[in-house]
């Protein structure tokens, strides 16, 4: 598309008599603008173009590669100015009517755009290139059906345009179809080694698709071409600092400065940066030189409300997040903030309503419970604060879903109705039923991740783990996340592949450094494989990030230092963990289980098994522990109770071991 526009410049060129101006310098310059457009480098294009402009301010020519330069860019109000001038000094309006309508999109004024934008406006040779703008226009106004029909028109008109399959991927990414995005992404590559849009896309897409650090070299690539264009520097920036690379990430924050003085997404990102380093004021003080030109966006709306609640304004950060909360239901890290930030502001009653949507869901995370708990015992309630907290630090928590979204009516077929449908079949326990609508879903939407979820939480439900293993790798070809590794995962270890559940968390890890849930999966998959020094590794570097509040982290270390025999720190860990949450059964008994075998305490250890197996009444290792810290002990008839209670478990493992051990008793 690019080579069209610049050969109808040159036609331009021969017919056009010199007028004032240094017209030999003013081509000269053009000549240069114009081979650094062909090769992707837009500002060093515009530099030399605008030269040109100078130089010779009749020169139609410049003005209309100057409009043109100034549409790739993303000024629609200077680049309109352009064709005004380009068109005053002797083009045609039908021939700059693509680009009028470009700029007019850019600014914002969808109708006129789309109005300018008819083939009957436009000249044949730019049909093309005005049916992609109006695609986007119609994507940007929501008329996500016309801007497909006109995405269609476009790829029948230039089906070689590496920008136009650049714009289809990104419609299809928006819409939810990532393996349709990635396939014009790559498609856009192969067309244009050298086209930045494309290559920046491509990096977004290889980000959705296989993670953090395999979509680093897409972005340095398409800088190596433009190495200051602003998206691009953004982009990279932001991935930078989610691997963890916090001082390369400031690096491309700055260079975004150099490029934009006052670079409003800069700011926002050094911002990131300072919040992350728990330096709240300086976070503050950053995101206030955005002047609020980022208002509305999402990711800087949280970060305010973020820094605002460390700051101590807990009730002016729940007026930030309320309307957040509003527009993202679904939205758990929002709703657990808000929740806190009332919490904090001496709130109970609203941050309980808050919460509850999240405490009442069988995967509820300790946080969030131990927050409503405190809350209830604050509002007197102790019998329903005793409750939650009793689930804090529980283990086997089931997968979290990501559609606990209210179950709309509608077109059954529809993906966005039919999916939390689904969902809910399985929450109800129709999982049979699910399974049947999922595998249709899935049919008809093979390139959205959600299909094949649902198909793999259906057959979860169902207890077919290796079917729904191979549904959530359908799904994590398309799209790499946290929900489809953990759930990948963990259908891995219940399937016994142990082996292959590890070597996906490494990848995911490898890819994304900064994920807690999966480096807290990893744990416990190392624990389970008797892997300790990695458990432990895996388990220290969590807890240097959160601290010393998770109770089910804090016992699953001294656990694994217990089988190291570091006795002493096995102690302090699960000493910790029991100060955290004294009615969890898992946690009691880990604290009684290393007082037994560190030697430090066989009495106690004796009463804490002993609580433990009370509240876990049909638990049989509990009961076999139990008994083999009460004969130490010297209390043999408690040990024989406990011994009998675990032998009449069916399904106990250690029926021999405690067997042998009632006889010597």
């Amino acid at each position: 598309m690019k080579r069209k526009v610049l050969s109808f410049v040159f036609a331009v060129a021969v017919s056009t008599p010199a007028l004032a101006g240094d017209r030999p310098a003013a081509s000269a310059e053009l000549m240069q603008g114009m081979e650094k457009f062909r090769a992707g480098d837009m500002r060093t294009a515009n530099v030399h173009v605008l030269n040109a402009v100078k130089a010779d301010p009749d020169f139609a020519l410049a003005h209309g590669v100057y409009a043109r330069i100034l549409c790739e860019l993303g000024n629609g109000v200077y680049a309109e100015k352009a064709i005004e001038r380009a068109t005053k000094l002797g083009f045609k309006p039908n021939q700059l009517n693509h680009l009028r309508g470009h700029a007019a999109m850019l600014r914002g004024d969808f109708r006129a755009a789309i109005n300018v934008l008819q083939p009957g406006n436009v000249d044949r040779k730019y049909h093309g290139y005005a049916a992609r703008i109006l695609a986007r226009t119609l994507a940007a106004s929501g008329d996500f059906n016309g801007a497909g029909r006109a995405f269609e028109d476009a790829l029948r008109l230039t089906p070689r345009s590496a920008v136009l399959w650049a714009d289809v991927g990104r419609y299809r990414f928006n819409a939810g179809n990532i393996a349709g995005a990635i396939e014009a992404g790559q498609q856009a590559a192969a067309l244009d080694g050298n086209n930045v849009e494309a290559l920046t896309l491509m990096g977004e897409l290889v980000r959705t698709q296989y993670g953090l650090a395999e979509s680093i070299p897409w972005f340095e690539r398409a800088l190596k071409i433009d190495g200051q264009n602003l998206a691009t520097l953004g982009e990279l920036a932001a991935t930078y600092g989610d691997v963890g690379r916090n001082k390369d990430m400031l690096t491309m924050t700055r260079r975004m400065l150099q490029a934009d003085e006052g670079n409003a997404r800069a700011y926002y990102l050094q911002a990131v940066l300072a919040a992350r380093a728990n330096m709240f004021g300086l976070a503050k003080s950053l995101l206030d030189r955005t002047g609020g030109r980022l208002q509305g966006n999402p990711g800087v709306t949280l970060l305010q409300a973020i820094v605002t609640l460390q700051n101590g304004a807990g009730e002016q950060a729940a007026r930030i997040l309320t309307p957040l909360l509003q527009d993202q239901p679904a939205n758990d890290k929002v709703r657990r903030l808000l929740g806190s930030a009332y919490f904090k502001s001496g709130n109970m009653d609203a941050a309980i309503n808050t919460l509850a949507p999240l405490a009442r869901r069988s995967d509820a995370d300790s946080y969030t419970l131990s927050l409503v708990g405190r809350a209830l015992e604050a509002k007197g309630d102790r019998v329903a604060a005793a409750q939650l907290l009793d689930r804090v630090g529980q283990p086997g928590r089931p997968d979290a879903s990501p559609f606990d979204l209210p179950t709309p009516q509608g077109d059954p077929n529809d993906a966005n109705v039919a999916i939390p449908q689904i969902a809910q079949l399985i929450a109800n326990g129709r999982a049979a039923d699910a399974l049947a609508r999922a595998r249709f879903v899935q049919s008809r939407n093979p390139g959205v991740p959600a299909a094949h979820i649902l198909v793999g939480d259906s057959l979860n439900a169902l207890r077919n783990y290796d079917q729904a293993a191979e549904a959530y790798r359908r799904a994590a070809n398309i799209q790499f996340n946290e929900a489809v590794a953990l759930r990948l995962v963990r259908t891995l270890v219940r399937a016994n592949k142990n082996a292959d559940a590890l070597k996906v968390l490494d990848i995911f890890i490898t890819q994304n450094p900064r994920n807690l849930p999966a480096r807290q999966l990893a744990g416990e998959v190392f624990i389970t494989n008797r892997m300790w020094p990695q458990a432990i590794a895996t388990l220290e570097g969590v807890r240097a990030q959160i601290g010393n509040r998770d109770a089910m982290l804090l016992n699953n270390l001294s656990w694994a230092y217990l089988n190291t025999e570091d006795n002493e720190k096995a102690l302090i860990y699960a000493k910790a963990a029991y100060a955290l949450a004294p009615t969890n059964p898992v946690i009691t008994n880990s604290w009684g289980w290393t007082l037994f075998k560190t030697g430090r305490d066989k009495a106690q250890a004796v009463a804490y098994l002993e609580k433990a197996s009370a509240m876990t009444p049909g638990n049989p290792g509990f009961r076999y522990q139990l008994a083999l810290a009460a004969s130490e002990a010297g209390d043999k008839a408690k040990a024989r109770r406990a011994l009998q209670a675990a032998i009449a478990v069916p399904d106990f493992t250690d029926r021999k071991a405690a067997q042998d051990l009632l006889k010597r008793l």
